[in-house]
C-alpha cells in the first residue's frame, strides 16, 4: 500500500531524512512585527537565530490555513498515494494539528489520519520518521499505525531554557509558565512525553545541566538519541561530555539545531535532548508536572529548589 506521511516545520528530522523517506513537511509562518516569513524559505535557522536577540518584536508563529494542508493532501492523491498520515507537534503546545483536523475532515479523494505525536522538535521527528519508514516499506495503514503507538510512549524530549522572555511572549507554551517572571532568575526545563507537558525549576545553570544528565542515566538504554539546541552549542559540547559517557555503543547521538518556530519561542540559548528508549521506563522518571512548577511559583521562593 502506497502510503504518504506529512508533517510541518516544526517537526525537526536529521539531515536527509526527509528526501530519503519522502516527507512532506508543510512550512509554517513566522511574523515579526509586520512581516511574515514563511519557515525554511522566507528564512533560514542560520538568519533567524543570527538575528534573534536584536529584533525590535518578539517574533510569533502561525499555523497554516486547512486550505493549505488540503493543497498538500490533494498533491499526495494525485501522486498516487492511497491514504496519508499527518503527523504534527503536540497539540498541547501547537494549533497546527487544529488546521490538519479540518483540512482532513473536508478531504474526501483518500483517507486522511490526522496524527498527535505528542511530543515536539525532534522528539516529533521520530515519530514522523517510524511512520514513514513503516510505510515505505510497504505496509498497512493498521501497521504504520501499530508503529506510531509502539513508539510514541518511548519518546522524550527535555530543554533547559536559560531565558523566558521569549517563552512568556509565546502563545500555547506561555500558558504553562505565566505566573513566573525573569525577575527571579530561575533556569527552567521543559519536558513532554506521551502528550503530557511538564517543567522543573533551577536556580543555577549547573544544577539545570546535572538533572539532564541524571534523567539520560535514568531513562537510558535508548534506541535513538539527539542532542538539541536553539543556538547554543557551547552548552551542548558541555553537556555530552559527561552524557556521551554513559550512552551504549550501539547508539551515534546526533546534534541538530531546533526549528526557527520552536525557537521564537524558547529563545536563543535553550538546549537539551530528545530520545527514544528501548522499553517503557517507570513513570516515577517522568513525575514533576506543570501544575507543580505554578504551584511552586505561586510562593516566595525563598532557600528552596526543584531541582
Amino acid at each position: 500500500m502506497k502510503i504518504k506521511i506529512i508533517t510541518d516545520s516544526s517537526c525537526d528530522l536529521a539531515p536527509g531524512v526527509k528526501e530519503q523517506l519522502k516527507i512532506g513537511v508543510i512550512p509554517l509562518y513566522i511574523n515579526i512585527g509586520d512581516k511574515s516569513y514563511i519557515d525554511g524559505v522566507d528564512i533560514t535557522r542560520e538568519e533567524f537565530y543570527t538575528n534573534l536577540t536584536s529584533y525590535e518584536h518578539y517574533p510569533k508563529t502561525a499555523a497554516p490555513s486547512p486550505e493549505t494542508f488540503k493543497e498538500y493532501y490533494h498533491q499526495a492523491a494525485e501522486d498516487g498515494y492511497e491514504a496519508i498520515f499527518s503527523i504534527h507537534v503536540s497539540g498541547k503546545l501547537s494549533a497546527t494539528i487544529n488546521s490538519a483536523h479540518m483540512a482532513a475532515k473536508e478531504f474526501t479523494e483518500i483517507p486522511v489520519h490526522v496524527i498527535d505525536s505528542q511530543n515536539l522538535s525532534a522528539g516529533a521527528g521520530y515519530v514522523v520518521q517510524q511512520a514513514a519508514q513503516t510505510a515505505l516499506a510497504g505496509k498497512t495503514e493498521n501497521e504504520v499505525l501499530a508503529a506510531i503507538e509502539d513508539i510514541m510512549p518511548r519518546i522524550y524530549t527535555f530543554a533547559i531554557i536559560d531565558n523566558l522572555d521569549h517563552l512568556k511572549h509565546s502563545g500555547r507554551i506561555a500558558q504553562f509558565v505565566t505566573t513566573l517572571s525573569s525577575a527571579l532568575k530561575i533556569r527552567l526545563m521543559l519536558k513532554m512525553n506521551r502528550g503530557q507537558p511538564g517543567a522543573e525549576q533551577f536556580r543555577t545553570v549547573l544544577k539545570g545541566m546535572h538533572r539532564l544528565e541524571e534523567l539520560a542515566e535514568k531513562l537510558q538504554p535508548f534506541q535513538e538519541f539527539v542532542y538539541l539546541h536553539t543556538n547554543n552549542p557551547q552548552a551542548i559540547e558541555q553537556l555530552s561530555v559527561k552524557v556521551n559517557a554513559i550512552l551504549d555503543e550501539s547508539v551515534t547521538p546526533l546534534l541538530l539545531p531546533v526549528n526557527p518556530v520552536l525557537g521564537s519561542h524558547l529563545g536563543d540559548t535553550a538546549y537539551g535532548f530528545s530520545c527514544v528508549t528501548v522499553e517503557q521506563p517507570q513513570p516515577s522518571v517522568f513525575v514533576r508536572s506543570f501544575e507543580k512548577m505554578k504551584s511552586a511559583a505561586r510562593s516566595v521562593f525563598g532557600d528552596h529548589d526543584e531541582g
